[in-house]
């Protein structure tokens, strides 16, 4: 490891509070030479190894990692279920579209064809009646023609 990746472990495990870096003074060989850096755990670092177990055999496994299986099964089974009647749901709508939203699409669009044909068919312009006159003068057309389920 070079100096540099040295320099930078030390600094950064002192800015996460996990060492408290010293020097040692007295063993310095010559006039040219720095002190010796010495790392020192603080306490935080020696309560967080003593809670984590880390010094009992390195079988550290996080907080996350020591959910219950089961638990996660559960509620991966829960899922699949809401996600199959979401689906199923899904499919009943879209037959209720295709079935009957369509099919009530096209007989107002066939309903509408056979009006316009009789506006433009009838002798006395639509202008001509007053309001009262012009609606019962549709519904007789309509009935006329035959179409069903017209209201009003």
């Amino acid at each position: 490891m070079s100096r540099s990746d040295i320099k930078y472990r030390y600094e950064s495990l002192e800015q996460k509070g996990l060492i408290s870096i010293e020097y040692d003074d007295e063993n310095v060989a010559g006039p040219n030479e720095s002190a010796q850096k010495i790392a020192i755990l603080t306490d935080f670092a020696c309560e967080e190894i003593e809670n984590k177990g880390l010094l009992q055999g390195g079988h550290y496994q996080p907080e996350k990692a020591t959910r219950d299986v089961d638990e996660l099964a559960a509620q991966v089974d829960t899922l699949k279920e809401r996600v199959r009647a979401q689906e199923e749901q899904i499919e009943q709508l879209q037959r209720y579209i295709t079935e009957t939203v369509y099919r009530n699409i096209s007989m107002l669009r066939w309903s509408i064809a056979r009006l316009e044909i009789a506006v433009e068919t009838d002798d006395r312009p639509l202008g001509s009646f007053d309001p009262s006159e012009r609606i019962s003068a549709l519904k007789q057309r309509v009935k006329d023609f035959e179409v069903d389920h017209v209201t009003k």
